[in-house]
């Protein structure tokens, strides 16, 4: 997948509005992109990478935002559509 555009399922996001969705959702959940990574089994940069959109997470580190954050995944992407419209 390139980084300047990811399919999740059939919904068609942009790297960075996905990141931007993740990066509100670690903030609101009080994480540190350290902890967040821990708890995801990656280090702080992947975090990083991630919400600044550099990187598209894997489906199984999806599913683990998912589980951490406490969003399922489908509203996860709705916000990053949200997000979308706003960049």
């Amino acid at each position: 997948m390139s980084a300047s555009n990811g399919t999740v399922g059939s919904v068609s996001i942009t790297p960075h509005a996905l990141g931007q969705a993740i990066r509100a959702k670690r903030m609101e959940s009080g994480y540190s992109q350290r902890e967040l990574g821990e708890l995801l089994g990656i280090d702080r940069s992947g975090v990083s990478r991630l919400e600044s959109g550099k990187k598209l997470p894997s489906l199984a580190t999806l599913n683990r935002l998912s589980e951490v954050l406490l969003i399922p995944v489908e509203e996860l992407i709705l916000m990053a559509r949200m997000f979308e419209r706003v960049l």
